[in-house]
């Protein structure tokens, strides 16, 4: 579960878009977004509470991160319930007794019984919250990476959707939005049912059923990875492997580098669709969610079809969250076969990289941009030790 930043188009092609895309100005909420690997929103809670909320939507209802949950008033009761994702394990949460008010420029929701989890140990120290799909039910939301916005409509009619590709949204028991898509790799004909996930930071992940039917293990260029702390699960593991473009009617992105679980249990592993479809690849399309008639429509925007800078992480061989709530550092959250021989370890929290203190950086995009060099000086601590070493980048 991530996010960018991107308001680097003139104002006049702005004003075009506008006008190509809405009808009218009958908008329920319009508010801007930051986009960092995942969609960051910024509700107000129970009237006062500023916050920073990731919307997830392979997920339903509203999660609390529990430090944050703390502010509120209403305690929190330990419960027998369980809850999974990506990863093998489930988590035991607790439950807020009390209802919570999510306000978004005076559009409010409340939910009761909120679920609290410990997701700023899984996606970062700055987030407060998760929000999924049953906050907008009814409606019509439209997602624009490029331009950080999001805009929900009561009826469809107040978009002009003509230039969009549309693909029926299917449900399943977990209410989760699948969709079937035409995929083309490399001229390999990758056609399934894929769930859509604003939560995922990755481009494609496909499950471990379908990759052993597509004979992904095979593939010469894979890296393995692991994470003790990936999703709500926890432990997932996989590999990571590149193409040179992905198409899907016609749009072309190149240089995509893709996943595939081993899991043999969770998301992962799932037989209701073949992988799962994160930002990496919507961020390349203007992206519309009718939930009133279950229909997913998306148009190109071409924010990053060359992905110039696709999946940093893979390069320097490992992933990284926010972890300047707890430390002064980023915590390494997600290893590579690289990144381990290289001298990183899971649970390291890199402080200084090339003498760049990294406590101020916020956004996961701009500590992955510290790396430019192909050999690194890293400041590390590792079990309550601060050690250094020269950290070189991995390469596909």
């Amino acid at each position: 579960m991530n996010f960018f930043y991107l308001l680097k188009y003139l104002f006049i092609y702005y004003l075009l878009f506008s006008c190509n895309s809405l009808k009218n100005k009958d908008v329920d909420l319009n508010t801007n977004l930051i986009y960092d690997y995942h969609l960051y929103l910024n509700p107000i809670i129970n009237d006062s509470l500023t916050s920073k909320i990731v919307f997830d939507s392979g997920a339903n209802g509203f999660y609390l991160d529990s430090l944050f949950s703390s502010k509120m008033c209403g305690k929190a009761k330990i419960s027998s319930f369980y809850v999974s994702g990506v990863g093998e394990k489930k988590q035991k949460i607790s439950i807020l007794n009390d209802s919570v008010e999510v306000d978004f420029n005076n559009e409010k929701r409340i939910f009761g019984n909120v679920p609290i989890l410990n997701l700023k140990r899984i996606i970062g120290s700055d987030v407060n919250g998760l929000i999924g799909n049953s906050f907008f039910s009814n409606n019509v939301v439209m997602i624009d990476y490029k331009q950080q916005k999001i805009e929900v409509f009561k009826e469809k009619s107040q978009l002009e959707l003509n230039s969009f590709f549309s693909f029926p949204i299917k449900k399943n028991l977990k209410k989760e939005m699948i969709v079937n898509l035409k995929l083309v790799i490399d001229d390999n004909d990758f056609e399934g049912e894929y769930l859509i996930d604003t939560g995922s930071p990755q481009l494609i992940t496909f499950t471990n059923k379908f990759s052993l039917l597509k004979n992904l293990d095979t593939i010469s260029n894979k890296k393995f990875y692991f994470s003790n702390n990936y999703g709500i699960g926890g432990r997932s593991e996989g590999y990571s492997f590149s193409k040179k473009m992905i198409i899907l009617n016609d749009v072309k992105i190149y240089n995509p580098v893709f996943d595939f679980s081993v899991d043999n249990s969770g998301s992962l592993n799932s037989n209701d669709y073949e992988g799962i479809i994160g930002n990496r690849f919507l961020e390349n399309f203007i992206v519309v969610i009718d939930y009133k008639n279950d229909v997913l429509y998306l148009k190109p925007n071409y924010l990053n079809n060359k992905l110039e800078d696709n999946y940093i992480s893979r390069y320097i061989g490992f992933s990284a969250i926010n972890y300047n709530y707890f430390g002064n550092g980023w915590l390494v959250s997600v290893l590579f076969d690289d990144g381990k021989n290289g001298g990183i370890e899971i649970g390291d929290i890199v402080l200084k990289v090339n003498d760049v203190n990294v406590k101020d950086v916020v956004l996961r995009r701009d500590f992955h941009k510290l790396f430019d060099k192909y050999s690194n000086q890293l400041e590390i601590l590792r079990k309550n030790k601060i050690i250094r070493i020269i950290y070189k980048k991995a390469e596909y």
